[in-house]
């Protein structure tokens, strides 16, 4: 439910603490997205490395 508007800190909602709350939550999914994303590319390059390993031994 919107209850009030502030150009400077946008449309605030009741109970959600308002734009500084939602900013530190969009804060925190783009960092374990970041995060999750470091990962996978972590995985990828392991089984990179494990593909060449098995080309080569054969």
């Amino acid at each position: 439910m919107v209850v009030g508007y502030s150009p400077s800190h946008g449309i605030k909602e009741e109970g959600d603490g308002g734009f500084e709350s939602r900013w530190y939550q969009r804060c925190y999914r783009y960092i374990a997205a970041m995060e999750a994303m470091k990962e996978v590319s972590v995985a990828e390059s392991m089984l990179q490395g494990i593909r060449k390993r098995l080309t080569t031994k054969k």
